[in-house]
């Protein structure tokens, strides 16, 4: 992933891709205006089920989920004027 320092804030790039795909396959909720949140709508079964059509173990997702989670509260952390936003460009 990809993030940008924008004259709106900090941005993902590929954000807003990654949300018309999980939104399109029904993964998550629909668009809501701010992309604050939004809400998963599959179980853990489903889950791990696409992970295995995927290739990808349990494991391996979950430790990259960890870590997608500590670099974004590392940015969040240092940045001193206000809290970063990681919204979609």
């Amino acid at each position: 992933m990809t993030f940008a320092d924008t004259r709106v804030g900090l941005r993902c790039l590929e954000l807003p891709e990654i949300l018309d795909r999980a939104q399109e396959s029904y993964l998550t909720s629909e668009p809501n205006p701010t992309y604050v949140s939004t809400a998963v709508k599959i179980d853990e079964l489903v889950s791990l089920r696409i992970l295995r059509d995927l290739g990808i173990g349990a494991e391996q997702a979950r430790a990259w989920g960890l870590r997608l989670k500590a670099v974004a509260d590392d940015v969040v952390k240092k940045d001193n004027e206000r809290p970063a936003g990681i919204e979609p460009a």
